[in-house]
């Protein structure tokens, strides 16, 4: 498909796109009602511009902060003070920027996705009338982006297959076979609503279906085009509101025996089929992986606050940091801080950030080897911009010497005592899991106990922090590019798509963790305000 047609396909594919010129305001009347899968439930119920502020550009980035209606419906009216005083702050940097309050849908049926998906939809509208759209800021509790992925993995370990049945069977040396298991990589993943032509919408799927899986021996080595497996299991994992990133296509057949008897699998991995969440652009590039087209980041409070006043106060405190920091009123230490336990420093990474940092050595702010709770929170509360923790994590904190945990926990004690007054921080957190909400699987994003207790917002919040960068999956990478992107002035938003760009051009996919790795990118988004830069000392 040339480029020129993929483009007629996806503005064929707005609902009753018009003219570049029709105004936001024109757009946002255009989606209250909008029921994306014809079901006779609304799944955007109302968006309307509250406010705007502008730069001497009339051509310059348009970003979008989409407000969860219920905040503003709060009494006192402060958040929508801050909100606009933000974007009188974004003008004042060379953005042009919208205040759009969203209502969405918030019934008892988990489709997230496809909630999400009518807010795509939205923002490809506005792109279609305004190209210069940057990205979109989310404030609030707002649908997330649930994404599985199957892939036909060539692998050479240990193995038992049927466990705990009567067709047990073990192979205590490493053996050869096809794995090919749907797996949740990432619970929250951004890009879905930042690639705005992309064909996520084909790889949705609301209720809860059992996929297939399958694990096929073969002890000679796993042919390129597929064989006999005379040992094998099969099976099916559930999921539920969920993109489906599948890249293990299989032709199965059963092979009998005289009875008729299922006696071996003849298995033909079906690579060739493929990447089906990515556009034509995407399919020139070395590495075919899905890329941002606009920027995503979110300030969700709500999961780690207490209550609803709670909430309120840590989005207020939030956007008062914010401000203060870009009008240097708040300058914190130009210095970055690595904390690791059990594994490697990201120190000399983060030097990478900034030129003059090169030759820094400060070993009170490169914490590594076994630091326990006390130690990271000293380590918290000694100034620096940046700070990068690497600890095995998971969705509610990160571990510690002697079973300690820096979680959300003790991050609001640290809150409630004042402990950490006064600072601004960004954040690279490659622990496990990180941003990933607790229920993404089961709940919807409306129930009380979604995202409870996520320790990255708590860093965000309790822990002066102005955006994060975090992995929602168990795996090994960071983002690369990230800090050099910093370096040369990048918004945090922007070094966040520069891994994608990145891991899209390299030459061979060994050089991105292989097919099991390639798309290792997806996993990654962001929290807080992506439009922020790593501002230097004047």
């Amino acid at each position: 498909m040339t480029a020129s047609i993929a483009l007629l396909v996806a503005l064929l594919a707005l609902p009753q796109a018009t003219a570049r010129d029709e105004s936001l305001d024109a757009v946002c009347a255009r989606f209250p009602g909008r029921d994306q899968d014809a079901d006779g439930s609304a799944e955007i119920l109302r968006l309307e511009k509250l406010a705007a502020a502008s730069c001497a550009d009339a051509a310059a980035p348009l970003v979008l902060a989409l407000v969860e209606g219920r905040l503003l419906d709060q009494k006192g009216g402060a958040l929508r003070v801050c909100l606009e005083r933000w974007l009188a702050d974004l003008a004042a940097e060379g953005f042009r920027a919208a205040l759009v309050r969203a209502d969405l849908y918030g019934g008892a049926r988990h489709q997230d996705g496809l909630t999400l998906l009518a807010l795509r939809e939205f923002l490809r509208a506005v792109c279609a009338a305004d190209p210069a759209l940057a990205g979109v800021v989310l404030v609030g509790a707002f649908p997330e982006a649930f994404l599985v992925r199957t892939v036909n993995w060539r692998k050479h370990c240990e193995l038992t297959l049927n466990r705990g049945t009567d067709r047990e069977k073990a192979f205590a040396e490493p053996i050869d076979f096809l794995s090919t298991v749907p797996e949740g990589v990432a619970h929250t993943c951004d890009l879905v609503l930042g690639d705005l032509d992309g064909r996520w919408e084909r790889l949705y799927t609301q209720p809860r279906e059992r996929l297939p899986y399958w694990h096929a021996v073969f002890p000679d080595g796993v042919p390129e085009g597929g064989g006999i497996a005379q040992d094998f299991e099969r099976g099916g994992l559930v999921y539920e509101d969920f993109f489906h990133v599948n890249d293990g296509h299989l032709e199965v057949r059963e092979v009998l025996d005289p009875q008729g008897n299922v006696a071996a699998l003849h298995v033909i991995p079906l690579d060739e089929v493929r990447d089906a969440e990515c556009s034509a652009a995407d399919r020139e590039r070395s590495n075919c992986i899905a890329r941002p087209d606009v920027l995503v980041s979110r300030l969700n409070a709500r999961g780690v606050a207490a209550d609803a006043a709670q909430e309120t106060r840590l989005l207020l405190e939030y956007f008062e940091r914010n401000h203060r920091y870009r009008t240097g009123e708040l300058d914190p230490v130009f210095q970055p801080a690595s904390i690791s336990h059990g594994l490697g420093s990201g120190y000399g990474v983060l030097k990478e950030a900034a030129a003059e940092w090169a030759a820094l050595a400060a070993p009170e702010l490169d914490v590594q080897g076994a630091p326990g709770l006390l130690e990271a929170v000293a380590w918290l509360k000694r100034p620096a911009v940046l700070r990068t923790i690497r600890a095995h994590s998971d969705r509610w904190g990160s571990s510690f010497e002697r079973g300690e945990r820096l979680d959300c926990a003790a991050l609001r004690a640290l809150w409630q005592d004042g402990a950490l007054q006064d600072g601004a921080s960004f954040y690279l957190h490659t622990g496990c899991e990180a941003i990933s909400p607790a229920g993404a699987e089961t709940l919807p994003c409306t129930d009380p106990g979604y995202g409870k207790d996520n320790s990255a917002a708590g860093l965000l919040f309790f822990a002066q922090g102005l955006a994060l960068a975090g992995r929602a999956k168990v795996f090994y990478d960071e983002p690369r590019g990230f800090c050099p992107a910093l370096a040369a002035g990048a918004t945090f938003g922007a070094a966040w798509a520069r891994y994608f760009e990145i891991e899209s051009q390299a030459a061979t996919w060994m050089e991105v963790g292989d097919d099991i790795g390639r798309k290792r990118s997806y996993f990654w988004s962001v929290l807080g305000d992506w439009t922020l830069r790593l501002r230097r000392p004047a």
